[in-house]
């Protein structure tokens, strides 16, 4: 749950315009439910709080400080003045409460797993496997905003008036309609790429990092933090729509994560340097044992089962 001091400091980031889209999203969900239609009357200090914020709002515009705004929901006028008294009187358990009435369905898979999900709007999902999504149960925001955790293949149906919007830890991906891929598992580098279509690709910690990506192209982080936009490899992309995993001087230890998510099996090295050791090839994702041959032919190195579900590779130190 998110805390008074950080929901103070999403309102202040908000109000400056360098709000990531994930707490755009969370602000505009609070004023969405908040004033779109009139509380309980029970709910006594709800109403007392709408009503001094509207009184506020008016006291402002008849000052002459909000003439050219449009007090309407999608102004952001009245929203910056709202966002500011809410701060002011205290209102920061009534956005909690809002947000939490909002109906959110987690779809998600296990070890070996993949499934295809259909949203509300009509959209396919296929999620890879140990990855999840968090997605409302209807899409009457906004935008349509999708959280994602692993890796995903999304083919958008259009809407040019509400956007589709996945974000991961890393990156926010909007886009009207479209295919494209999201690889976001922890620990591993967050990419995207576009099969079809047009897409922005954003950076949720620096809203300034903003790639403009269109078909055959895809968007990651170096080493130093730097977004970048390059051609995409396609077939590398969406190769595990068909289990299948393509190789291109990947190291061992970064394909031991992709074994331990297919299998549910921890892998070691004998000696650990093995792991640095790279390795390019294609490898059909099927019986354990016979993935682990095909690893043996393409880099020629052992394999052992262990008890408890591991596997211990072994070999020589790269050269």
């Amino acid at each position: 749950m998110v805390g008074k001091k950080q929901f103070n400091d999403i309102l202040k980031r908000y109000l400056k315009g360098k709000a990531s889209k994930r707490e755009v999203f969370i602000v505009d969900q609070w004023f969405r439910k908040s004033f779109s239609k009139e509380p309980e009357e029970s709910n006594l200090e709800l109403l007392s709080i709408r009503k001094d914020i509207w009184a506020r709002i008016e006291a402002q515009k008849s000052s002459g400080k909000g003439k050219e705004a449009s007090l309407t929901y999608t102004g952001f006028w009245w929203k910056a003045v709202a966002a500011s008294l809410i701060v002011l009187i205290g209102g920061y358990w009534l956005m909690m409460s809002q947000i939490q009435q909002i109906d959110w369905i987690t779809a998600s898979t296990g070890i070996g797993e993949q499934r295809t999900i259909s949203l509300p709007d009509g959209s396919i999902v296929m999620l890879n496997v140990a990855s999840s999504i968090r997605y409302p149960a209807d899409f009457d925001g906004e935008s349509r905003n999708i959280a994602l955790t692993g890796e995903a293949f999304f083919d958008v149906a259009p809407d040019v008036d509400k956007p589709f919007v996945v974000d991961t830890d890393e990156l926010s991906t909007t886009v009207l309609g479209t295919q494209f891929n999201v690889r976001a598992y922890p620990s591993e580098k967050t990419e995207v790429s576009v099969f079809e279509g047009n897409v922005k690709v954003g950076s949720i910690n620096s809203p300034d990092q903003e790639k403009l990506l269109s078909a055959n192209q895809a968007a990651s982080f170096d080493d130093n933090g730097t977004l970048l936009k390059y051609p995409a490899n396609l077939d590398l992309a969406g190769a595990w729509r068909n289990q299948i995993t393509y190789l291109d001087e990947t190291s061992l230890k970064d394909l031991a994560k992709t074994v331990e998510r297919w299998y549910g099996y921890q892998i070691h090295f004998e000696p650990k340097s093995l792991e640095h050791c790279t390795v390019s090839g294609k490898l059909k994702m099927g019986d354990l044992k016979v993935l682990l041959n095909q690893i043996k032919f393409i880099k020629e190195i052992d394999w052992e089962i262990k008890e408890e579900n591991n596997v211990v590779f072994i070999g020589n130190d790269c050269k």
